[in-house]
């Protein structure tokens, strides 16, 4: 049966505290009747009391520091049973009685002399019981042999009573003490192992009658069960194995039953919980237990081991299959030089079978000269101890010249000595010839490098002055069209003022018919510099969100025209700061935007802006008139549309997807069209997502919106000095400012701006310098400036819409800029800034 150690252990100290308490009362009663004086009676009584408490305390602690934990163990059906401690005790007992009783005549009246150490001495060998029974007969014996009136079982002294009281209980104490020693001794032996047995990386078991008494948690394990005891409360052995192992682990544990001192070792597939198989290696050997005989094994879990063999049988054999099919000339040798492992292709050049080979050195196989170049290759390679590649040139013996690029390298045994040396050598002669013959050619090659070179020089010198020459013609064209497009649109807005619905009218269709044609120039512009790959790209801390809003108020009006719905659905996972040019950006929205407002009539338009892993999502989806395969196919194609009709239909010049297409590659991104004709279009820009710590500004529109009249006055009182050389842009400056209340001052180039400034040195407030005029340009202009009124903010305004224009205003010393076309709002908002600053 199955108890805990702590409650075994609870249930003996249990019946030894009764045992000798009962002992105790009836001895010391018995004891303290034999005293007729109440005061005697009453000290004895307080020192029996005393003396019991000291035995119990000291019990008491010596059971609480050796009481056992909670684990289980198996106490045998028919326990084994010895007669030789009651034996021994017998014989120490009688031992000391003798002696005691031959030298009595001496000793007395010390009445338990010899008869204490016999009860030490019973305890200590014979144990509890051994112990007792000494006790007992000790005490018998010092009773009648050697207690007043002797030989006679009379007492006639109460002090008799009490020494003998006192002997029979400290017997009981050392027997009971001793037990408790030796069995701490025993649990902490059965600590120790069953410590190892448990911690132990391999499965342990003990099986009888073909079923398992006892497993560790590690054979649980294995076997795929969650606790011990799983398999120990009535699993047979055999459940545990595969059937077709099933005979041959009966036959093997009956024969260990018969045969206990007989070892067994053998391998068998276990069979885990969930029916799959194990590979173990089985030791084990037959042991005599109290209930019979028994087996107790080491079981180990070779399954990987196993897979590991399969495996390296395959890995040689496949070594072996590289090593004989290779063309290659592989081998190995030992410190002599003596081959012990070569290959057909080793076979091939040596001119002889591999079995003639092996066990031979190259004296031995090639001729001498050869032979002697080789082994003093080799000894190179034993005493560097490193691997080399070279070259290495011979000639067998049936007159062929052979040249290989030979891989040499030591081999170690387990020391770390070198043992020998591999080689991998491949025929190369053939290849050598071609590489003579080939070098026959490379003076010649090398002549014509040259000159292909000074002929590519020459081609990249050409191709970079006419890089610059379209760089400049870009630039003058920006300028030749925006500046009278500036006249155009500037006249225009400030017709546009009148209070005079059909006038505005007219001039509102003039501004919308100039912003068209300025989106044609940008587009043009734009592409132009794309290809010249003079387009910059920033990256600056960008609000999404701010920017999404920004560029959907620039086309809600268009929107609202057409009764289309524009909505917009930004995640919340977007970073409030991304890193990107905030300018390309806004044009690629804006031109996506502008394109599905061109082709909806009916329904909505919606911006949605999402997270997708480390990318940033914005797509444009549209309910428009939709697209068929082909034509999206060719939708990011220069100077395409959908077909002739779109053309006439919606006007364009087909660059608009192109550029937004290059700029989205430029931001490090890719774009992608789905549509369906009649259901729609959805365009997809994926960018790189990378957060911002803080804002940048946001950036100057691409494209304006006609003006809506506005309360003038809003430069009241300030003093502008506006340098330009274009008659017509003189009168758009002078109306303009003069619209919002300013004193405008016009000169017709930088020189006279420079004299303006120093008759009146307080006399302006700002100054609108034109970058590019006759005689002195604004550059040169504002640098003198700067010199001359360092406090007087100066604002560039030019036609050149190139990136570089605005490095190079601010490198001028110029606080600002405004680009041409001029738009009313943005030149006062400019102008007011830069006011507020001063």
């Amino acid at each position: 049966m199955s108890v805990s150690r702590r409650t075994l252990f609870s249930l003996k100290a249990t019946v030894i505290y009764v045992v000798f308490a009962t002992m105790w009362i009836l001895l010391s009663d018995s004891a303290l009747s034999l005293f007729t004086n109440a005061a005697t009676q009453i000290r004895f009584s307080t020192f029996k009391g005393l003396l019991f408490i000291a035995i119990t305390a000291l019990t008491l602690w010596v059971a609480l520091q050796n009481a056992p934990n909670d684990d289980h163990v198996i106490i045998s059906d028919a326990p084994q049973t010895s007669h030789s401690p009651w034996a021994w005790s017998l014989v120490i007992s009688l031992a000391a009685i003798v002696i005691q009783y031959g030298f009595w005549p001496s000793v007395q009246p010390i009445t338990w002399l010899m008869l204490y150490p016999a009860v030490f001495l019973a305890s200590w060998t014979g144990g509890w019981s051994g112990g007792l029974l000494s006790t007992v007969v000790c005490t018998l014996a010092g009773w009648f042999f050697f207690t007043p009136p002797y030989q006679s079982w009379a007492i006639t002294r109460p002090g008799s009573v009490i020494s003998m009281g006192i002997f029979f209980g400290m017997g009981v104490l050392f027997s009971l003490t001793h037990e408790w020693l030796r069995q701490s001794q025993e649990r902490a032996r059965d600590s120790k192992f069953e410590a190892l047995v448990e911690q132990t990386l391999a499965g342990i078991y003990i099986a009888k009658d073909g079923m398992f008494r006892y497993v560790n948690p590690e054979f649980a394990r294995m076997m795929g069960y969650a606790s011990p005891e799983e398999i120990t409360q009535g699993l047979p052995v055999l459940d545990l194995v595969m059937p077709e192992h099933r005979a041959q682990v009966a036959k093997t544990l009956k024969e260990r039953e018969a045969d206990i001192d007989h070892h067994m070792r053998y391998s068998l597939k276990g069979r885990r919980k969930d029916g799959s198989s194990i590979d173990l290696e089985v030791h084990g050997r037959g042991m005599q237990t109290s209930s019979g005989p028994a087996v107790i094994g080491l079981a180990i879990d070779v399954t990987a081991r196993r897979q590991t063999e399969k495996a390296l049988r395959h890995s040689e054999q496949l070594l072996r299959a590289i090593v004989e099919g290779s063309t290659d000339a592989i081998f190995v040798k030992d410190r002599q030089g003596r081959y012990l492992m070569a290959n057909q292709g080793t076979a091939h050049v040596i001119g002889r079978p591999v079995d003639q080979i092996i066990g031979r050195d190259d004296a031995e196989l090639l001729p001498a000269d050869s032979a002697r170049y080789l082994i003093e290759a080799d000894q190179a390679i034993l005493q560097s101890g490193e691997t080399r590649q070279t070259e290495e040139h011979f000639r067998t013996f049936d007159g062929r010249d052979w040249l290989f690029l030979v891989i040499k390298g030591p081999m170690h045994d387990a020391k770390g000595q070198v043992n020998g040396l591999f080689g991998i050598s491949r025929d190369i002669t053939e290849i050598h010839r071609t590489r003579e013959a080939l070098k026959s050619h490379q003076e010649k090659l090398e002549a014509m490098v040259a000159q292909r070179t000074a002929e590519l020089e020459a081609a990249r010198n050409e191709a970079e002055r006419l890089a610059g020459i379209k760089t400049d013609f870009l630039a003058n064209m920006s300028h030749e069209i925006r500046t009278p497009l500036n006249g155009v649109l500037g006249l225009a807005q400030i017709g546009y003022q009148s209070p005079d619905p059909a006038t505005r009218r007219l001039f509102s269709q003039i501004l919308e018919s100039g912003q068209v044609l300025l989106g044609v120039v940008n587009d043009i512009l734009d592409f132009s510099k794309i290809e010249a790959g003079k387009l910059h790209i920033e990256s600056l801390p960008v609000d999404v969100r701010d920017l999404v809003e920004r560029v959907v108020a620039q086309v809600r009006d268009r929107a609202e025209a057409k009764h289309l719905q524009l909505t917009i659905d930004i995640s919340c996972d977007i970073p409030i700061y991304v890193a990107t040019d905030p300018l390309r950006l806004e044009q690629i929205l804006l031109n996506l935007l502008t394109n599905a407002i061109k082709f909806t009539q009916i329904g909505s338009v919606q911006v949605v802006v999402q997270r997708m892993n480390h990318h940033l999502s914005l797509q444009v989806r549209d309910t428009g008139i939709g697209m068929s395969d082909e034509q999206v196919a060719g939708l990011f194609t220069p100077f395409t549309q959908a077909d002739n009709s779109t053309t006439r239909r919606y006007g364009g010049t087909g660059l608009g997807l192109s550029i937004t297409k290059r700029l989205t590659e430029l931001l490090g991104g890719s774009i992608r069209a789905q549509s369906h004709p009649g259901t729609g279009s959805v365009f997809d820009v994926s960018l790189p997502l990378a957060e911002a710590a803080t804002p940048a500004p946001a950036p100057l529109s691409m494209a304006a919106e006609p003006a809506a009249p506005v309360r003038r006055g809003r430069l009241s009182g300030i003093r502008v000095l506006a340098a330009e050389d274009n008659r017509v842009n003189q009168i758009v400056l002078r109306e303009f400012l003069s619209l919002e209340g300013a004193q405008v001052t016009l000169v017709n180039g930088g020189q006279e701006a420079l004299d303006q400034v120093q008759a009146t040195p307080h006399g302006f407030d700002v100054v609108l310098m034109d970058v590019q005029m006759p005689q002195m340009d604004g550059y040169e202009a504002t640098r003198r400036l700067r010199q001359m009124a360092p406090n007087l903010p100066v604002i560039g305004q030019t036609a050149h819409a190139m990136a570089e224009e605005h490095a190079k205003c601010k490198a001028a010393g110029m606080v600002d800029m405004v680009v041409k076309p001029l738009e009313l709002d943005r030149l006062v908002e400019v102008v007011q800034k830069q006011i507020q600053r001063a």
